[in-house]
């Protein structure tokens, strides 16, 4: 059996407590072993390749489930035996941080690190392999939570997440971004049906295949319904009509927290492939206990739709932005700061060109460019994304800008940077 939180107390720590009295029932909690094809311990079920408590909880809300009685949420957290990072004064999104033991170690990227979000602790030695847990959110969604007592990414430092999961940091103590954590093109299966691109329709007749679509997330009320934009129509005579794209979110609390969509796929033309959407952008969330301070970067953009190797086929359509959430006692966004979810640009037909991945700033992510069916422009805080264009003769269509994702904040802001779409 794998264990995956590697934060799980130790027999003696719980032997100690259960001595405190019957407040406190020492268990394994759910959500923190793997079961693909393996037994649970003692008490435990396997449910969506987790074990959990009850057949019927979801670990909805990190406390084995937000409709659990009274006395059940109370036997995990009494009053008098909290844990250490309990007592925040206000419940994190999405994963109760009651429902850990507490805070492991820092977290201090002084250079350069990697996370992998599907592999968590697998990259480098940090952090702390105790820190370190996997849970489900609504609707059985795995998480990654890194519990620890202080976040630092230092200037000129870069923390590269990966991976398809979300990741969830808490900071007990503070969180300082003085560097850039980059969750950016990590997406590639849109975690909402209605949300998904689809992709461009193949040519028939010697007629071009149609381009995909972005794909979309977020939703700017300027731009009224926009999200990721429709893939260009193939050319001649059979030419494939452009993917549609898929609805924006429009609930933007980002609860559950779930990562961008990428674009879809160019239609076949000749009966070459086309070219394949971008990457959506991921999904993360910093809560902290006291200041969380932003002075460099937070990356969350969608890559750039890939251009079709051969003339018929369609451009992929560009990933959509993913998703930020900040909160803490005082969430502080400094002078030269840039929070960023913009969408990716569309791929080009015939020239095997991508577009550009969504930039870290106000500006929009250039399509690609080719005389047979440029792709779109990606959607930024001022620009909506951008149809890709038809193909010409013989040519297939470009693909749709990507849309943008969301970016929230939960408590006392102080906005002097800037953000991409606007929180």
């Amino acid at each position: 059996m794998r264990s995956l939180t590697r934060g799980v107390a130790a027999r003696g720590m719980l032997a100690a407590l259960a001595a405190l009295g019957a407040c406190y029932r020492p268990s394994i909690a759910s959500c923190q072993y793997a079961c693909d094809n393996e037994a649970c311990p003692s008490g435990l079920t396997c449910r969506a390749g987790l074990c959990v408590a009850n057949v019927g909880d979801s670990c909805a809300t990190g406390i084995d489930a937000s409709d659990r009685d009274a006395s059940d949420r109370d036997a995990l957290t009494p009053d008098s035996l909290n844990p250490p990072g309990c007592a925040w004064g206000y419940p994190a999104s999405n994963i109760d941080q009651c429902r850990f033991t507490g805070p492991v170690g820092d977290w201090i990227v002084t250079t350069g690190a990697t996370f992998d979000t599907d592999s968590p602790g697998a990259s480098r030695d940090y952090p702390l392999a105790q820190a370190i847990h996997v849970v489900l959110e609504s609707g059985d969604q795995p998480v990654v939570v890194v519990f620890v007592h202080q976040l630092q990414v230092q200037a000129a430092a870069t923390l590269t997440v990966t991976g398809s999961r979300p990741l969830l940091i808490y900071a007990d103590d503070a969180a300082i971004i003085a560097g850039a954590i980059d969750f950016s093109a990590a997406s590639s299966t849109c975690p909402s049906p209605a949300r998904s691109a689809n992709p461009g329709a193949p040519g028939a007749g010697g007629g071009g295949g149609g381009g995909g679509a972005g794909g979309s997330f977020g939703l700017i009320a300027q731009f009224s319904t926009v999200a990721g934009a429709v893939g260009g129509d193939g050319g001649d005579l059979g030419g494939g009509k452009g993917g549609r794209a898929g609805n924006p979110e429009i609930d933007v609390a980002l609860v559950p927290i779930l990562p961008g969509c990428p674009g879809a796929a160019g239609g076949t033309g000749n009966t070459a492939t086309g070219g394949s959407g971008g990457l959506g952008g991921g999904a993360l969330q910093i809560s902290t206990r006291g200041a969380l301070m932003v002075s460099g970067q937070i990356r969350a953009s969608g890559a750039g739709g890939v251009g079709s190797t051969a003339t018929a086929p369609g451009a992929g359509g560009g990933g959509s932005g993913g998703a930020i959430l900040l909160e803490g006692l005082t969430v502080t966004l400094a002078s030269g700061a840039f929070l960023c979810a913009n969408g990716g640009g569309g791929g080009a037909s015939g020239a095997s060109t991508s577009g550009e991945p969504g930039h870290c700033a106000a500006t929009t992510a250039k399509g690609a460019i080719s005389s047979g069916g440029s792709g779109g422009d990606g959607e930024a805080t001022e620009f909506s994304a951008v149809v890709g264009q038809p193909g010409q003769a013989g040519f297939g269509g470009g693909g749709g800008g990507g849309g943008v994702g969301v970016i929230h904040i939960n408590g006392t802001p102080t906005l002097d940077g800037g953000a991409s779409p606007r929180p």
